[in-house]
């Protein structure tokens, strides 16, 4: 018996062709694709982690700096004294877009210690996107007296708002090592007054009011009382101290005390501002901040023997640039997560540390 044959498969349907047009007639309206709407406009991303920040920022820096001239000082100054200043910019190029308007990073040097020493922290600060000005204090300007000093810091903020975009607008991150930080602070006013700029916070490294030597020296000002006030005014502190610096510095002068202006301006913990964070390095001395110290400097001042001062300068170049990201507002740069980064990073480093906010 002969099988019936199967009959054939049917043949494939036919591929549907559609025009352009009635594909675009078909589709939704693109106000029921909410996905694609909010790609188009996605919110800033949040600040990287703080080990992120210890690296190098997205944008390109110079080879050097820019020297500024600066205008008029409000006061003669010393034969030889030169008074100069140096201007760090940020460039697009690394990224293909605009630089943010930062506020301008005005960093005042220790007491005879050129800028140069401080580079590493300049450039860090300005691969983060700010525009740095670092003040000139070389001898004998360095060894002016504290207001005049000061005017020297005012007058290299008021060169470099000239220079940029925005001008004051933008405000002022004061910034410093060692007596820097104290004129850092006193300049404040001398900023303002000049620019119009607001001061949007303090990075005060190993902050130094008065020494051994110069508590009674003709012009010495103490940075405090300025401190208190612009904590009080809203302006967020960063004190970084020195654990071992006792040799160079009286403990009721050196970091503790701005920590305690700090406190009494509302910005502690306890005192409801919550707008300043102290971060100590507990073995380091006072001059381990400063880049390829010189043997002079080596020896001025107590330097712990095995603590890493390449770690040291990381960890404070990348808590200034985070406090000074968060002084700005910048998204996810402030808060308690920044006490709690700082401490876990000196850690990282291998550097023993205390963190209060």
């Amino acid at each position: 018996m002969r099988r019936a044959a199967a009959p054939p498969p049917p043949p494939p349907p036919a591929l549907l062709q559609l025009s352009r047009r009635a594909l675009l007639i078909a589709a939704p309206p693109a106000s029921a694709w909410p996905s694609v709407a909010a790609a188009a406009t996605p919110p800033p991303p949040p600040l990287p982690p703080l080990a992120r920040l210890a690296e190098p920022g997205p944008f390109a820096v110079p080879a050097a700096p820019e020297p500024l001239a600066l205008g008029r000082l409000p006061f003669e100054p010393p034969p030889g004294a030169a008074a100069a200043a140096a201007l760090w910019l940020p460039s697009p190029a690394a990224v293909g877009g605009a630089v943010p308007p930062l506020p301008l990073v005005v960093f005042a040097p220790g007491f005879t210690v050129p800028a140069r020493q401080y580079s590493g922290t300049l450039r860090h600060l300005c691969s983060w996107g700010f525009p740095v000005v670092s003040a000139e204090l070389d001898p004998p300007t360095a060894f002016l007296p504290d207001p005049a000093a000061a005017a020297v810091v005012a007058a290299a903020a008021a060169a470099a708002l000239r220079a940029l975009s925005g001008g004051g607008g933008r405000g002022v991150y004061l910034a410093g090592h060692s007596r820097g930080a104290k004129l850092a602070v006193l300049a404040a006013a001398g900023v303002e007054a000049q620019t119009g700029a607001r001061v949007r916070g303090l990075g005060l490294v190993d902050p130094v009011d008065q020494t051994y030597d110069s508590a009674t020296a003709p012009g010495s000002v103490s940075a405090l009382p300025a401190l208190r006030g612009l904590v009080a005014a809203g302006a967020p502190a960063l004190v970084v101290g020195a654990g071992r610096n006792a040799d160079c510095i009286p403990r009721p002068a050196g970091y503790a005390a701005f920590w305690g202006a700090c406190e009494a301006g509302g910005g502690g913990g306890g005192g409801g501002g919550g707008n300043c964070l102290l971060a100590v390095a507990t073995g380091a001395g006072h001059l381990q901040f400063v880049e390829e110290p010189t043997t002079l400097q080596s020896s001025v001042c107590y330097a712990a023997p095995k603590l890493d001062e390449g770690a040291l300068q990381a960890w404070t170049r990348t808590l200034l640039a985070a406090h000074g990201l968060a002084a700005a507002g910048e998204p996810g740069a402030g808060g308690p997560g920044l006490a709690a980064g700082a401490a876990a990073l000196g850690r990282d480093l291998g550097l023993a540390v205390s963190v209060e906010s």
